[in-house]
C-alpha cells in the first residue's frame, strides 16, 4: 500500500498576498485606523461612543471628536481607561496619547 503525499501548493495564500501588499504600500497605520473606527462602539462602549467619534491617528496620537464640553471634561478623566481599552484592541504602542476636542 502506497501512501500519497500531499504536494506543496504552487499558489500563495491570498492572506499572505494581502499582508505583503499592505506592508509594501505602508498601509498598516491606515488599516489600524480603519479597524479602530469600525470597532469604536465595541472598544469604548455605548455611552461614550454615542458622544464621540475617532477622527485620526497621527504620530501615535488618537484624535477624538466629542460632541459637547461636558463629555469632553468627563473623557479627560477617563483617558487612562480609554488608553487601556484601545491597547487591548489595537495592541500596545499603536496609540500613545489621546487628544480630545469639540466637534462632530
Amino acid at each position: 500500500m502506497t501512501r500519497s503525499r500531499k504536494m506543496p501548493s504552487p499558489f500563495t495564500p491570498l492572506s499572505a498576498v494581502v499582508e505583503h501588499f499592505i506592508q509594501n504600500r505602508g498601509l498598516e497605520g491606515k488599516l489600524r485606523e480603519h479597524n479602530l473606527k469600525n470597532g469604536w462602539d465595541e472598544i469604548v462602549g455605548e455611552p461614550i461612543s454615542s458622544h464621540t467619534r475617532p477622527d485620526a491617528i497621527r504620530f501615535g496620537t488618537l484624535h477624538v471628536l466629542v460632541d459637547n464640553s461636558a463629555w469632553l471634561q468627563q473623557l479627560t478623566f477617563l483617558k487612562p481607561e480609554l488608553m487601556r481599552k484601545i491597547e487591548r484592541y489595537l495592541g500596545e504602542g499603536v496609540v500613545k496619547d489621546i487628544a480630545l476636542r469639540l466637534g462632530r
